[in-house]
């Protein structure tokens, strides 16, 4: 048996020794421990008996110890997890959605594990519930019943319940979030942690004032430098809360080119259009199953839901000076220029809310995937983009128009961009059926505009 001082000895017997229902050891000694554990994980490989004795040798003398999951629970023939840690899902702000989260958070913690939640998408205390006539009580009491109820789960099992809690640094209840652990019996099973964005940081050195909005709503201004203060005294006099750089950490995220670490409810309209390796889909049909998401061109898997409905909130919208729009709330995260030299271009995520008029936006890059599985061709695909966009359908034709302006001094157009799509939209007409005399553009006199008519791409819209 190695040799270990008391207390370890009283940690092991109380967290890692497996017990039977009775109480009685069945691990005898720490040896015993470790052989457990390297035969539970030696049974996963084609062969195991080749694997229990390298597994036991890292283990043996603490030469690695893993985590606290794996210790107490591998080899234990118990429904129990592995894995020590959970980052659940986004919180709706609903009351249905709120208790089914609660309900994956207690199932999570029978079964072992620690759990943290982002509470920045609960509406604040005092603000109006719709339909009911009444106003919320605010994240800090949904956080009293997560609270109560890791209490409860704790008293059944050998565990001490883990629970991080977050909230945002322009949250309307963040103060009382700060303050929040200086009550001695509230919130003991949660750890708390503020996500403390860039903007904020840039707001206390410069002294500067901070907006406290939810849903595209100010509920209050207050000094940015004396609420870090505030977090820094709470730190220091009672150990809570944390900061967490949420904005540092989605910088250096090694998976940043495929996914967001965000601490906010990222949400869209039911009739917004997503790249799919199976065509466009709306996400109306991508509610509640898995599908693959074109993110620059590359198939991500979604989560096995897909999207859900999240309720009711203020939508903006996103307008490029090219022509593209996106419907979303004001604490989607949008792919944002940070900085831009010559050489080089700095994209850091930022909520909606938080562009102003001029920002830089990247706009997803799919040439890479332009295989197209559905219906028709990237001709009549590329005719029926532009019918949607500025045309017109007549009772025999559909008439498609662009506006390049007038020619300016240098000898081309006023939108020289234009020309590209009439090159390209002239190319697709010319492929599909056409009369003898087809001229493709025309211009139309003293308008700056020209159209070009199509009988077969009448019959294709109305296909």
């Amino acid at each position: 048996m190695p040799t270990v001082a008391p207390i370890s000895q009283q940690i092991w017997d109380m967290k890692y020794r497996l017990k039977g229902g009775d109480g009685h050891a069945v691990d005898d000694t720490i040896e015993d421990s470790w052989t457990r554990v390297a035969g539970a994980l030696a049974a996963a490989e084609k062969q195991p008996e080749a694997w229990t004795e390298p597994f036991y040798q890292a283990l043996e003398d603490f030469q690695f110890l893993p985590a606290g999951r794996i210790l107490a629970g591998a080899g234990a023939t118990r429904n129990v997890t592995l894995f020590n840690c959970f980052v659940m899902g986004t919180i709706p702000d609903d009351m249905s959605g709120i208790f089914e989260n609660l309900r994956e958070a207690a199932l999570t913690m029978q079964q072992g594990g620690g759990i943290g939640y982002d509470f920045s998408t609960l509406r604040p205390s005092g603000a109006p519930v719709q339909g009911v006539g009444a106003d919320a009580s605010g994240p800090l009491t949904f956080m009293d019943v997560w609270d109560a109820m890791c209490r409860t789960i704790m008293s059944a099992g050998h565990r001490r319940g883990a629970m991080m809690a977050t909230l945002r640094c322009d949250h309307p209840d963040i103060e009382a979030f700060v303050e929040a652990k200086q009550d001695p019996g509230r919130l003991r099973m949660f750890n708390l942690s503020v996500l403390v964005s860039d903007d904020f940081m840039a707001a206390v050195k410069e002294n500067g004032p901070w907006e406290l909005t939810f849903g595209g709503r100010t509920y209050k201004t207050i000094e940015a430098r004396e609420l870090w203060d505030r977090i820094m005294r709470a730190t220091y006099a009672y150990a809570e809360p944390g900061v967490i750089f949420i904005d540092r950490i989605n910088q250096r995220n090694n998976l940043s080119y495929c996914e967001q670490i965000h601490s906010t409810n990222p949400c869209v309209t039911g009739d917004t259009w997503i790249a799919t390796t199976q065509g466009p889909r709306q996400v109306n049909d991508l509610v509640g199953r898995q599908f693959s998401v074109l993110v620059h061109g590359k198939p991500h898997l979604s989560a096995k839901n897909g999207f859900f409905a999240t309720g009711e909130k203020q939508v903006f919208i996103l307008r490029t000076k090219c022509g593209n729009s996106l419907r979303l709330t004001e604490d989607h995260l949008v792919h944002s220029a940070l900085r831009m030299t010559r050489n080089k271009v700095d994209w850091v995520w930022r909520p909606c809310g938080d562009l102003k008029p001029g920002a830089r936006v990247a706009l997803h890059d799919h040439r890479t995937h332009a295989e197209w599985h559905g219906v028709g061709t990237e001709d009549e695909g590329y005719l029926i983009g532009l019918l949607v966009g500025d045309g017109t359908l007549k009772s025999d034709k559909a008439v498609l128009s662009v506006w390049p302006g007038k020619m300016v001094a240098n000898g081309t157009v006023e939108r020289p961009g234009t020309l590209a799509v009439m090159e390209r939209a002239l190319k697709a007409a010319q492929n599909m059926p056409h009369r003898a005399d087809f001229k493709g553009w025309m211009a139309v006199s003293d308008r700056g505009e020209y159209r070009m008519s199509l009988a077969a791409l009448r019959s294709l819209a109305l296909d």
